[in-house]
Parts: C-alpha cells; sequence; structure tokens
C-alpha cells in the first residue's frame, strides 16, 4: 500500500476506498472549502488533480472502475498497468467460443478457423462446447465470424462468441506466476520473486511468452520494485518533464506515420494549388485587358437634353438632325441657341452639365451658298465631342441622302499601352489580384489539415489520460504546436520551391522578393496553427468542426473582406466600416495572408519599373 501511495505523484489529497469483504465502501477524504461537491464539472476538475484509491478482489468492478489495476500477491505488489495492457499481457488473448450441434463436425470448424487464422489453436472440445485460441490479429476477426454465420446450418453451429480474456482469469494466472516463483525460493534459489519478475519483450504474440523462464510480470510504468530505494529513482522534476516531451514527439511521430494520406494530402494539394496560381499568373497579360472601343453615340449616356436651331431657308437640315434623337434623349428648337443653353444652366447648373450633352446651330453662309453649322457639347463628359460631331455628320447624311437608312458609326479605339502607360499606371495589378484570391486558400489547405489530431484526442479522450498521469497541458500543447509547425515548413518550403521554378513574371524572385515570400509562408503558419488548435475546444457542447469548413470559411471571409476593404477604404463616410472590417477579419488569418500577396506583389512590380528603359 506504501507503494501505491508512493507512486500516486499526481495525487496532492488521494481517497482511499477499501472493500473488506465486498459489501461495503469506506471513504477517507476531506472536503476542501469553496470547492463544488456536486454536478459533471466539478468530477472533471477533480480527474486530473485526486486519485481514488480502490481495493476489492472483485475483478470485474476493478475492470470497470479501474484506470489502471495493480495486483497483489504474498503481500506485495506485482504488476499494475492499464486493463487493456494487463489483458495483453497476462492473458490468453482472444477466444472464439462455438456451441455445436451433436452431429456437426469439429475437424470442419477447426480448418475454417484455421483458413482465416492459421496460428489459432484448438483449445477445448467438449459437452457441444468447442473453444479455440485466436493471434491477436485482429483485421481477420471479421471475415472468419461472417464465414461460421454463413454455414451455421451446413457446419452445425448453434452459436458463437469472441471474447477477450477476462481479469478474473489474469488475476489468477499473475496469482499462479507469484506462487510458482516463491516455491523457487523457498528452495534456495538466488534473488527473490520480484527479482525475477521482468520486462518480456515478446513481440511475436503480444502475450506472456515461455513459463520457464521464470515468472514473468509486467508493469505499464515501469520495473516492478521490491524496495522503497527503487521508488526514489523514479524520474522527477526536469528528467521527468524532458521524458514526456520526448513522449509526445514519439507519440506524434507513430500519429503520423499512420495518418501518412494526411501527411501526404497535406504536402500535396497547397503544391498543386500553387501550381495553378502560377501557371494561371503566366497566362494573364495585363496589356491585353485594355479599355474595349467605344461606339460613340448617345447611347453611352442614360438621358440627354439638346437644343437645335436653324437659320432661314436650313429648316430641312435641323428637321434631320432633330430624327436622330429618341427617347430618352430629347431635343428641342431654339430660336437663340445660346440664350436657351444659359437659362438651362441658371435653372439646375449640376443637371446642366450632366444632361446637355451637344446642341447644334445651322446658319446660312454667304449669299445662302453654304451652311455654317455649329456644335456646342458639354466638357465634362470624355466622349460628348465625339458624340456631338457624329450627331452633326449623321444629319448631314441623311439631309443628303433624303434617307434614313444610312448612317455614319464612329469608334474610338484606345492606343496601345506603351513603357509611360505603365508606369503611371497607380492601380493594384491583376496578378497581385490572382495571388491575393487563390494563395490563402492553398495555404488555407495546409494548416486544416492540423485541426484533425487535437480533435481525435478530444473525442477518444487521449488528452484526459495524459493530463491524468501529471504531465502539463502546456508541455502538450507546446510538442504538438513545434510538430505541426515543422510539417508545415516542410510543405511551405516545396510551395516556395515552385515558386522559384515557376515565377514568369518575377515578382518572387527579384531583389528581395524570396526572403519576404519565405517569411510570409512562415507567418502565416505561425498565426493559422494556434487559431486551429484553438477551434478544437475542449467544450463537449461543441461539435467537432471539420478543417474543410474552417478552410472554406476562412476564404470566404477573406475574398468578402478583400474588395469591400479595397474600394470602400478611400471614402470618409464608410473609413469605419472600413477599419472594422480590416480589424476584424484580421483575426482570420487568411485576410493578413491575402493582402500580403496582394502588397508583395504590388511592391515587386513597383520597384522594378524602372528596369523597363534602358540607362540612358
Amino acid at each position: 500500500m506504501k507503494q501505491l501511495e508512493a507512486s500516486s505523484v499526481n495525487t496532492p489529497q488521494p481517497s482511499f476506498i477499501s472493500a473488506p469483504g465486498g459489501d461495503s465502501r469506506r471513504a477517507e477524504q476531506r472536503p476542501r472549502p469553496g470547492v463544488p461537491t456536486m454536478g459533471v464539472g466539478s468530477g472533471a476538475r477533480e480527474r486530473g488533480r485526486r486519485t481514488v484509491l480502490v481495493t476489492t478482489h472483485h475483478m470485474e468492478e476493478a475492470d470497470v472502475l479501474g484506470d489502471r489495476i495493480a495486483i497483489m500477491a504474498s503481500g506485495r505488489v506485482v504488476c499494475s498497468g492499464s486493463t487493456l495492457f494487463l489483458k495483453n499481457k497476462f492473458g490468453d488473448g482472444y477466444t472464439l467460443t462455438i456451441m455445436v450441434s451433436e452431429d456437426s463436425s469439429i475437424k470442419d470448424i477447426q480448418t475454417e478457423v484455421m483458413k482465416h487464422l492459421p496460428e489459432a489453436a484448438l483449445r477445448s472440445s467438449q459437452g457441444g462446447e468447442v473453444t479455440f485460441k485466436l493471434p491477436p490479429m485482429t483485421a481477420s476477426f471479421a471475415p472468419l465470424l461472417d464465414s461460421l454465420t454463413e454455414q451455421k446450418e451446413k457446419m452445425g453451429i448453434r452459436h458463437l462468441g469472441l471474447s477477450l480474456t477476462s481479469m478474473e482469469q489474469v488475476f489468477l494466472r499473475v496469482g499462479d506466476f507469484a506462487e510458482g516463483a516463491d516455491k523457487e525460493s523457498s528452495q534456495g534459489l538466488n534473488g527473490t520473486l520480484y527479482d525475477k519478475i521482468n520486462i518480456n519483450d515478446d513481440a511475436n504474440n503480444g502475450f506472456l511468452g515461455n513459463h520457464q523462464q521464470g515468472a514473468n510480470g509486467y508493469s505499464s510504468q515501469r520495473f516492478l520494485f521490491n524496495s522503497q530505494a527503487e521508488v526514489d529513482m523514479r524520474l522527477t522534476g526536469w528528467a521527468l518533464l524532458k521524458q514526456r516531451i520526448r513522449a509526445f514527439f514519439a507519440k506524434r511521430m507513430i500519429y503520423s506515420k499512420r495518418k501518412w494520406v494526411l501527411l501526404l494530402t497535406q504536402g500535396l494539394l497547397p503544391v498543386l494549388i500553387t501550381i495553378m496560381c502560377l501557371l494561371v499568373d503566366a497566362s494573364f497579360n495585363e496589356e491585353t485587358f485594355q479599355e474595349p472601343p467605344r461606339v460613340l453615340n448617345l447611347s453611352m449616356f442614360t438621358q440627354s437634353k439638346s437644343f437645335v436651331h436653324a437659320g432661314q431657308g436650313r429648316e430641312d437640315l435641323a428637321a434631320s438632325y432633330q430624327s436622330l434623337f429618341y427617347d430618352p434623349y430629347e431635343v428641342e428648337y431654339a430660336d437663340n441657341l445660346t440664350d436657351r443653353l444659359l437659362a438651362e444652366a441658371d435653372k439646375d447648373i449640376f443637371q446642366y452639365r450632366e444632361n446637355n450633352i451637344c446642341s447644334a446651330d445651322f446658319e446660312a453662309g454667304l449669299f445662302g451658298l453654304t451652311t455654317n453649322m455649329k456644335t456646342m457639347y458639354q466638357s465634362v463628359p470624355y466622349h460628348a465631342p465625339g458624340v456631338s460631331t457624329t450627331m452633326v455628320t449623321n444629319a448631314l447624311l441623311s439631309f443628303a441622302t433624303n434617307s434614313s437608312n444610312h448612317s455614319i458609326t464612329t469608334v474610338n479605339r484606345p492606343l496601345p499601352p506603351n513603357r509611360t502607360w505603365k508606369v503611371g499606371r497607380t492601380s493594384t495589378s491583376g496578378s497581385a489580384f490572382v495571388y491575393a484570391m487563390v494563395m490563402p486558400l492553398a495555404l488555407a489547405f495546409l494548416s486544416a489539415s492540423f485541426l484533425v489530431f487535437p480533435l481525435e484526442e478530444r473525442e477518444t479522450k487521449a488528452k484526459q489520460v495524459q493530463v491524468m498521469t501529471g504531465a502539463p497541458l502546456w508541455a502538450l500543447w507546446t510538442t504538438t504546436f513545434l510538430w505541426d509547425l515543422l510539417t508545415y515548413t516542410v510543405s511551405a518550403l516545396a510551395v516556395f520551391i515552385f515558386f522559384m521554378i515557376m515565377d514568369s513574371k518575377d515578382y518572387f524572385t527579384v531583389a528581395q522578393a524570396p526572403g519576404a515570400l519565405f517569411l510570409l509562408l512562415l507567418l502565416y503558419g505561425w498565426g493559422s496553427i494556434p487559431w486551429l488548435m484553438s477551434s478544437a475546444s475542449p467544450s463537449k457542447r461543441q461539435p467537432p468542426v471539420s478543417p474543410f469548413w474552417l478552410s472554406s470559411t476562412s476564404s470566404q471571409a477573406r475574398s468578402s473582406r478583400l474588395p469591400s476593404g479595397r474600394w470602400i477604404s478611400p471614402t470618409s463616410p464608410t473609413i469605419i466600416v472600413s477599419d472594422v472590417l480590416h480589424w476584424v477579419t484580421s483575426l482570420i488569418p487568411a485576410y493578413p495572408a491575402s493582402m500580403a500577396f496582394m502588397h508583395l506583389v504590388d511592391t515587386s512590380t513597383y520597384n522594378t519599373q524602372c528596369d523597363q528603359f534602358n540607362e540612358t
């Protein structure tokens, strides 16, 4: 009992419950002031800081209640560990029990069992009950049971069942070992029972090996001890912490090895999205995305109000001009064009500047042989001069041909962009938007895979078991973060290599751009991994959050914030809304990464503008 008390290193206030006759319980514990004694929350809090020691000879009870079980023989503790550990080491493994009819063939049943499990052995066959000892090859159990179930009538099988060694069998077997070791010790053999008990590394069968080598005991914590001096040799302090940290890293290595598909997806998916982004940017030519040609006519404006004046003998020409207008484009005849336009301006200057696009004045020339045409247009609309000229020339064509079936179409085609246009451009490039929209999605898929391990730890209660052993939470989360950061760095390095190879426009390969890109990738991992770990909340009421949902949510938040923030931030009435959106979405790592890629491309473009000109 003293040895068990000494082993409870994480129990500042242990509780002892004994069962002298198996029919009663006596609890010896002192309640602490200020600590709740009812509710699930109080039990959860005490579980990590208090150990309840139960003594009983009912092995079924110990199997159900005990997290760890210690078995005593001859007044001493001979083995301890979890129920699963003790059953695997001291038990007979799995037992297949088959109830058969009188006319059944045991040989056929044995052949079928050996077909699926060649290492299985027939243990007994009597009284209509056949038992087989099965090796721990659990993957073959389901096919075996399915096959026996399908042939029940043919083989005369009435019932079959599969069971694992009970704790009662483990207890009896350990007692037999202890009794045999005591006999050997009483005959004068060197050493004691507890010197002969040691760990048996039988990797072939997973449970007890050769019995003739002596009594072999097992412990899930340490070698079995028989003196207080050995108890004092237990690791404590910094040595214990280092051992736990090494165990946490070893656990993550084993987990990554088993989840190799997740590890492979984590590395390949971001790389594939990065390659797609680089290929899209390589095929994106901004010079081809210039302003389209514009047809200069009244349809460029939502509405307009024009005026026309005709001198003596020029009324038909004015009528041809008026025939070119249609709803909602109005035209009126004015006796004095200048006075009428000034009156419209005095009435409403803003409407005048926006709606009075063009007007025309047709006067007779010298001796009435020529016609003087005058066009008036607003200076605010960019294309008003071209539209005004088009309207007058179409009026002349209609008057000359005396038909409205002919027309003149004027098209304004912009000049191709030159170096000056490229240097003077201040807007964000299209490539910057491509990287800002696609790359955070690749990084989101990369970091979202790190949420699987904390969720599985929570659902399987593995973290709770680790905390119960005394492992500090900060060590658990720190090792998890460092391992995730290490695997993230490997994947980020692969993404970085493809940037260096496939960057056709030299956005990320000039000057200090490679260092800035690699720092950006590392900082995203530094910020996104803790953010995802915090999503694996220990609250049982919170449903598990899938990595795909997290990546999709962060990408949607980034996508919605990016255009809105870019367009509303320069305007003073909405500057507060822009700032609020900026700071709120900055908590999601995808948005800072998106803006960082945009600024990195824009900065690289700006720094290389002078390279477009010769040194002279």
